[in-house]
């Protein structure tokens, strides 16, 4: 089972758990989504989703989802191409940690979620021990070619080690990762980010234990030890991931 199954079988089973409805039943955004895996498999299952993301001009978008439209004579950053109210749930992966501009995209979530409608997001912590998209430890925030460039061995190592990159001197890989992580990246503490969601939707909380208690596999196993050792729990919200919910 690949990662995108779990995470259907994850929001599955937390909808069901919380009596938010079979999702079988429910029209889902799958927000940010890419190269489409996520809505085809939800598809696949008989789902009515839809999915967008920022698709460049050109490139062959995915079926079922649709590119964000920009308006930059208008000055509005973005807008998702789907008419208010029509989504009963929306779900990312790994998604939120690129939002730039969470006022302007929190709007526009809420705008096309229906009322009592949700929405559930993962995407790595800011305080995440190695940063994801460029593997520098602590990189979720410090940021400076020094300190880049003093770990850009172990980023090699682990990620960018192939022939292309491998031309690359190593302050022009840490230049690569520093843009990167400054126009790409937005790691905001869970207090900045729940006071942006609580200016659009009527409930915002991080449901990070339910990880533990909803993942498919054998993770499941530590959601009693957490119950006894509540710092398992907290750890895994701070070094590893955040789980966010909203309901509108």
């Amino acid at each position: 089972m690949n990662q995108k199954e779990k995470f259907f079988l994850f929001i599955k089973k937390f909808c069901d758990f919380n009596n938010y409805g079979n999702i079988d039943n429910k029209i889902i955004l799958d927000f940010g989504s890419g190269s489409g895996k996520l809505t085809d498999i939800l598809r696949q299952k008989g789902i009515d989703a839809y999915g967008v993301d920022f698709y460049r001009e050109g490139k062959v978008i995915p079926s079922y989802c649709s590119s964000i439209t920009i308006d930059i004579n208008n000055n509005i950053p973005y807008t998702i191409p789907f008419e208010s109210e029509f989504f009963d749930i929306s779900v990312s992966n790994n998604v939120f940690e690129h939002v730039m501009d969470y006022e302007r995209t929190l709007y526009e979530l809420s705008r096309v979620t229906k009322n009592n409608g949700i929405s559930i997001h993962f995407f790595p912590s800011r305080y995440r021990l190695i940063e994801p998209h460029v593997m520098i430890p602590g990189a979720t925030i410090f940021q400076s070619i020094s300190y880049i460039k003093s770990w850009i061995w172990y980023s090699r190592k682990f990620k960018y080690n192939g022939e292309s990159f491998n031309k690359l001197s190593n302050l022009e890989l840490a230049v690569h990762h520093q843009e990167k992580l400054q126009n790409g990246c937005n790691y905001l503490t869970g207090k900045q980010i729940l006071k942006h969601c609580k200016k659009h939707f009527s409930e915002a909380y991080f449901i990070d234990r339910d990880f533990f208690r909803f993942w498919p596999g054998k993770i499941s196993m530590f959601y009693k030890l957490g119950l006894l050792f509540p710092l398992l729990f907290m750890l895994h919200s701070i070094f590893r991931m955040k789980i966010l919910f909203m309901k509108k």
